[in-house]
């Protein structure tokens, strides 16, 4: 009798998901199905929905859905978010099964201290208007999800397995990315010319025809993007999978691999290249130096031979003449550019905001486009493009304390992680928390010309310091001189 009445249950299940798919228009009803799908396989594989998670950061503005209409603070869900229910609710279902220990690290605290001291300010912020609120919101749910991020993946990514699929799935879609940018970048149609500041605002995503600098460099600019929302946010995430690309090339040792994860960093190059992005460009370059520093990437004369031969290939082909790498590398067009005296500007602004407001918790998130206008010459609202000002004015003392203590947390788990994979011998995962280090510090350095909160990358390489920590605490019982990194054959450290 129960198996039949369990019979029954499913035939009307399916008669009613039948109904609910055939009552839908084609498109949406494919998409309904394909949720569905992934929704069973999230379910019973919560390591697949975290990957899929991950996967979908950067094609984030490309996967939203429209909730409400235009007055509203949160218009869209995008894919990410859902993916990320999705992977949430697999994991609790996990949790109850097996109960499994709660991880709470003192970074959960932190950011849930973020969070409150967002709403403090945004409560004494000093407007209120419609646009100014939608930022605050949008700021504020960035620290919600930086919650949520740091949650998962650190009761999630427990083995290192899953970690290598977590660098690869990332460099998979660097690759990607650049091979469409070269689309953007040759295709008229994906081509936007920036004219005015709601343009710079709002429309850029695609291929920027970019005429800032035309007076310097005497031609505009075409800037790409991919499948970000700005030139500055690929070139960021590159400069993520770009460090790890070159860790990966080091742990080899098949010639062949070798060869296909070097094909993967030109097309990389290559893209941060027609980014144009002089912050992401830089970036790389310090994350690079500091592997090569902490002996990550070893260098050597046919290393930089063909590093040298790539970049002037690259140059060449791309941009058809020498001088448009004069935006990212001379020292006097950046010296000169529009954007280097703008973004010192507005920093002093956001300075000179915190000093004459409320020092403990700033003048309120998403405020600090309406008080530029009466703290500098720029005659217009604008983001602050620099991390540190945007936590100082619109956080405060509060907000800079706990952002402070939130990056100290992430160095000292990285140098605990560092020291004991060094103690233990594991040369793979030593050099890999070296690479996730140096990845950290050059987002510190990004920030300084991007605000960083709206990014998922700093998040993502904040909880790998976590992660990595736990590691290297299971790895300590780990015999003396066996690998146990993500390389078969990677060597062991010397004592």
């Amino acid at each position: 009798m129960s198996f039949l009445s369990n019979r029954i249950a499913y035939i009307v299940l399916g008669i009613i998901f039948g109904a609910v798919i055939l009552s839908l228009p084609t498109k949406l009803a494919i998409a309904f199905v394909l949720g569905c799908l992934i929704f069973v396989v999230i379910l019973i594989r919560t390591d697949i929905g975290l990957l899929l998670t991950i996967a979908a950061f950067p094609f984030e503005i490309a996967g939203n859905f429209n909730l409400a209409g235009p007055d509203t603070a949160f218009q869209t869900i995008s894919v990410v978010k859902i993916l990320g229910i999705f992977t949430a609710v697999s994991w609790l279902i996990q949790f109850v099964r097996k109960k499994d220990r709660i991880l709470i690290t003192p970074q959960l605290i932190v950011i849930a201290g973020l969070i409150l001291a967002g709403i403090i300010s945004i409560y004494f912020g000093t407007y209120h208007g419609e646009f100014y609120t939608k930022k605050a919101m949008k700021y504020l749910s960035m620290y919600i999800i930086y919650l949520a991020i740091f949650f998962m993946m650190t009761n999630i990514l427990k083995t290192k397995a899953l970690l290598k699929k977590i660098i690869v799935v990332l460099i998979c879609i660097a690759v990607i990315a650049s091979l469409y940018s070269f689309v953007q970048r040759f295709v008229p149609g994906y081509q936007v010319v920036i004219t005015s500041k709601e343009d710079d605002y709002y429309r850029s995503h695609g291929a920027i025809v970019d005429p800032t600098e035309m007076s310097t460099l005497g031609f505009n600019v075409i800037r790409t993007s991919s499948i970000m929302p700005h030139p500055d946010a690929f070139a960021l995430f590159l400069a993520l999978t770009i460090p790890l690309s070159f860790y990966l090339v080091e742990m080899s040792k098949s010639l062949v691999t070798k060869c296909g994860i070097g094909f993967t960093l030109a097309l990389q190059f290559s893209g941060l290249m027609l980014t144009f992005c002089r912050g992401g460009t830089y970036t790389v370059i310090l994350i690079l130096t500091l592997m090569i520093i902490k002996r990550v990437i070893k260098p050597s004369w046919e290393k930089i031979f063909i590093l040298l031969s790539v970049v002037v290939f690259m140059i060449v082909i791309m941009s058809g003449s020498t001088t448009a790498i004069n935006r990212l590398f001379a020292p006097g067009h950046v010296a000169e550019a529009y954007s280097f005296h703008g973004r010192v500007d507005l920093m002093l602004a956001g300075i000179r905001m915190f000093i004459h407001n409320n020092l403990i918790v700033g003048i309120g998130m998403g405020n600090y486009d309406y008080n530029l206008p009466l703290y500098s010459k720029i005659p217009y609202t604008y983001e602050p493009t620099n991390e540190y000002t945007r936590i100082l004015s619109e956080m405060g003392i509060l907000g800079v304390l706990l952002s402070l203590a939130l990056f100290m947390l992430t160095f000292r788990d990285f140098r605990s992680a560092r020291k004991s994979f060094k103690k233990i011998g594991d040369l793979s995962m030593y050099h890999l928390t070296n690479t996730c280090m140096a990845c950290f510090i050059g987002f510190l350095f990004y920030g300084f010309s991007q605000v960083t909160l709206t990014r998922k990358e700093l998040p993502i390489i904040m909880t790998l310091a976590i992660v990595l920590k736990q590691f290297s605490c299971k790895s300590g019982t780990v015999v003396q001189g066996k690998d146990n990194g993500l390389s078969k054959h990677a060597p062991v450290l010397r004592q």
